[in-house]
């Protein structure tokens, strides 16, 4: 195993007396974890959310050791798509049809090359983007499920809700008394 390539690897400083990690890498693996808040991971291929107590060990297989799927978005280094999947990031209730004047093509040119780079749609792409930020602000935030809702670009409770679930396995209301904000 030693003649595989290290993998970078960093973390933002813990302000802490005791502890501070910069950039380093490992010739084998990386663990991410966070003890609270959101860790957030990003591949070559792949951005990761790690909510808290959930572990992550970034090999070359991308293998996870806690859960089996971590909650992850695909990059990319195609400029127009990269320009698509941020553009979707910060206006999490924006159309495809807004979020293509945004990044100057057509609609169709979106949706055509968002599928043929990742695999994914990009109605899928948004959808994830919003469980996964609202995800975020469950765990970061003291705001209500329907401000993180609404937030997230849903256009009711009960829709995030049921986005959430089929997303994760679980209601907002649950995730956040298991793993968010204390």
């Amino acid at each position: 195993m030693r003649d595989r390539p290290t993998i970078p690897a960093g973390t933002f400083v813990y302000e802490d007396a005791d502890l501070a990690s910069g950039w380093h890498s490992h010739d084998l693996h990386q663990i991410e974890y966070a003890l609270e808040g959101i860790a957030e991971v990003e591949t070559a291929d792949t951005r990761y959310l790690l909510p808290p107590h959930q572990a992550m060990c970034t090999t070359l297989t991308r293998e996870c050791l806690h859960h089996p799927a971590p909650l992850a978005l695909p990059t990319t280094t195609d400029p127009l798509v990269r320009e698509i999947m941020a553009a979707t990031r910060a206006d999490l209730g924006a159309s495809s049809v807004q979020i293509a004047a945004v990044v100057g093509v057509s609609e169709r040119t979106l949706r055509r090359r968002f599928v043929a780079v990742t695999d994914m749609t990009w109605s899928q792409y948004l959808l994830a983007s919003r469980v996964l930020q609202g995800i975020a602000l469950l765990v970061e935030q003291d705001r209500t499920i329907t401000e993180i809702a609404f937030a997230v670009g849903f256009d009711s409770t009960s829709a995030f809700t049921r986005a959430f679930r089929r997303f994760t396995g679980e209601t907002p209301t649950r995730f956040r008394a298991t793993r968010g904000a204390r």
